[in-house]
């Protein structure tokens, strides 16, 4: 049905782009302007949302898309019209990794992806939890990261350590217990400050301290755990579309008490950031040395 529609109106959409995956069509994102496929509609017409700028009403995007007529939206959605399609009414199942999770040193592919980033495999292992996906996983050569609920390992990604797509495969509502949008990565190493960053890889790059948002589409909730935090430091990615993404978050948070500041590294993202750098970060929110 969903096809049949995009199609009647000559809405393009791609199953075949990095963003896509199974029951899924990609569309141009009508909010952020996208043009790269970022934004995303399931077929059963539940659920759409967008890489960049987050959860999407379905109605509402099929109109900004279509120019359709709300009687002609309604009438594809069914009772689907009336409910609103926010990932906390998704059923979640039960925690559930991929399989062959092995040692980071055992998968020679995922060993050399953490080396060229820089990484120590041991420190990985020992304070994150994180390990590599062997050649017979579900998900063969990605480096696994589980994601905590305080001591609870609840949800996982994983990336791609062969240039695989999509570049993060993270857990789907069934392999999971809680919503990692409703978190904060990295939230079991907070005390009064926080560096605030997009992915997993820039907050493991920053160290202990560090959060992250699980992409730059952050959720309310997030912002409530990060309003908890007095000194927040705002380190998104260095592309115009992330960096006017980190103001709007800083303003949001500006009405909360404590401190927030956004900075603008030399490198790319946190994730690339040299040693020096971080370290300068590191001293800039924490205090010299920690």
């Amino acid at each position: 049905m969903l096809r049949q529609f995009l199609e009647k109106y000559g809405v393009e959409y791609s199953t075949t782009s990095k963003h896509s995956r199974p029951g899924w069509l990609q569309v141009g994102c009508p909010r952020c302007h996208s043009d790269r496929w970022h934004c995303g509609i399931k077929e059963t017409l539940d659920r759409s949302s967008c890489y960049v700028c987050g959860g999407w009403n379905v109605g509402k995007l099929l109109r900004d898309l279509s120019q359709a007529s709300w009687s002609e939206i309604q009438e594809l959605l069914g009772q689907r019209a009336f409910v609103r399609s926010e990932a906390d009414q998704v059923p979640l199942g039960t925690y559930t990794p991929p399989t062959n999770i092995v040692g980071i040193t055992q998968c020679e592919a995922v060993h050399d992806y953490v080396l060229e980033r820089g990484l120590d495999p041991d420190y990985l292992e020992s304070v994150w939890d994180i390990r590599a996906t062997g050649p017979f996983s579900n998900y063969p050569f990605r480096l696994f990261i589980p994601i905590h609920k305080g001591k609870r390992i609840v949800s996982w990604t994983a990336r791609a350590a062969c240039g695989q797509e999509p570049r993060y495969q993270t857990a789907s509502a069934m392999q999971k217990s809680f919503d990692e949008k409703k978190m904060l990565f990295g939230n079991q190493f907070i005390r009064e400050a926080a560096i605030i960053v997009e992915g997993p890889l820039s907050a493991i790059n920053v160290g202990r301290g560090a959060v992250a948002t699980l992409g730059v589409a952050y959720t309310q909730q997030q912002v409530n755990l990060m309003a908890d935090i007095w000194r927040r430091i705002i380190v998104f990615d260095n592309e115009p579309k992330a960096q006017a993404r980190a103001r709007q978050l800083a303003d949001q948070l500006a009405v909360f008490p404590g401190e927030t500041f956004v900075v603008n590294l030399n490198a790319a993202d946190p994730g690339s950031a040299s040693r020096t750098e971080v370290r300068q970060l590191r001293d800039f929110a924490f205090g010299k040395g920690k």
